[in-house]
């Protein structure tokens, strides 16, 4: 949402450019701002409140809890999947090898229906 956000006010942005900021509307030429502004004044409101959602603005950075350091961890490194996997308790693969796939047998109800065909066969 706050990439299209600043798609849309850089759209807007670029079509005023080539506008003017005042129009003359109506049979009068009443000068009014042109509907653009109106339009960029709105985008620019959402972009500031989802900038504000991510924390991505003076005052909303205040508001952040957690880390914020930038720098690289020290010490030994967590690895978050294997973190995952002992919270989880998922025992470790063996051997990443591709198992050996065991002969498959046909299920009693298969040979069956293979002994009646063979059967109205003739054989």
């Amino acid at each position: 949402m706050l990439c299209d956000a600043i798609a849309g006010y850089l759209r807007i942005r670029d079509e005023l450019g080539s506008e003017q900021l005042v129009i003359f509307a109506g049979e009068s030429g009443y000068p009014t701002p042109n509907p653009l502004c109106a339009l960029m004044r709105g985008q620019t409101k959402a972009v500031r409140e989802l900038l504000s959602d991510f924390g991505m603005t003076p005052s909303s950075r205040s508001g952040l809890t957690g880390s914020t350091s930038i720098e690289p961890r020290t010490g030994e490194e967590i690895d978050p999947i294997s973190e995952l996997i002992k919270a989880l308790a998922i025992p470790p693969v063996a051997s990443s090898a591709p198992r050996k796939s065991a002969k498959k047998r046909p299920t009693k109800p298969i040979k069956k229906i293979a002994k009646r065909k063979a059967a109205a066969k003739g054989h």
